[in-house]
């Protein structure tokens, strides 16, 4: 069975196409660019389609395909392969919970921690019971260049930078090495409070940043680039066989 799976962010799309449980390709797109999403669809023809929010590809997806083809938004009411013990479900990022189904797919019968290092960071708790528990948010990296930038009067727009001196000798280099070193200690110290609060926990790190991260805190993590992609695509394939 080949499916296209749509994980929809604020400014992009990222877009897997599975054929059975294998992932062939991914591409990222704009978010408005719908005709090229379409195209790519056209060339791979899936039976089934799921995508993370609902948008404007819905409608078009209509349009354009056959009736044949099964399209799923993951919303609330969509029935889940794990328990989702989170206390607002209307509120909670669908790639939070796509990256927990994920998780528990990886790691049956262990806790797992799962760092998304996007826009923002998420740090999602899947229990030994295989239910989603929570977690928490955070600013992401660039978010924290763009806010120093935003909220002050002289402070410049700067990308961040693998280093490892201790300080900077100019205004720049102390943006850059005091945002990435901070950014990187928060990540390892969340990460130690969730290993010591649940033994034998697993971590992986996913998100734009992820590589990045993953390269500052060389423990014990796996890094998985489609996590979110991977956790649509189970949901999917759940919902198929009701």
């Amino acid at each position: 069975m080949t499916a296209l799976v749509l994980d929809i962010g604020n400014q992009r799309i990222k877009a897997g196409i599975f054929q059975d449980d294998h992932l062939l390709l991914v591409e990222t797109f704009p978010v408005g660019d719908v005709k090229e999403i379409l195209n790519l669809g056209d060339h791979y023809s899936p039976e089934s389609v799921i995508m993370s929010s609902t948008s404007v590809l819905e409608r078009e997806m209509a349009k354009a395909w056959s009736t044949n083809v099964r399209v799923m938004i993951l919303d609330e009411y969509l029935p889940l392969p794990i328990r989702n013990d989170y206390g607002t479900p209307k509120t909670l990022g669908k790639d939070r919970l796509a990256g927990a189904v994920a998780a528990q797919a990886r790691f049956p019968g262990l806790p797992v921690l799962v760092v998304d290092a996007g826009t923002c960071v998420t740090y999602d708790l899947v229990g030994i019971d295989g239910a989603f528990k929570g977690g928490n948010i955070t600013p992401g990296l660039q978010m924290r260049f763009k806010a120093m930038h935003a909220f002050t009067a002289r402070l410049p727009l700067l990308e961040p930078t693998e280093t490892k001196k201790l300080f900077g000798k100019s205004t720049e280099e102390a943006m850059r090495f005091g945002t990435t070193t901070g950014f990187v200690d928060e990540v390892r110290g969340a990460i130690g409070r969730f290993r010591r609060a649940f033994p034998g926990l697993r971590v992986i790190v996913t998100g734009g940043d992820g590589f990045f991260l993953s390269k500052q805190l060389k423990s014990e993590i796996f890094v998985v680039p489609n996590l979110i992609l991977e956790g649509l695509h189970r949901i999917l394939r759940f919902n198929l066989s009701l």
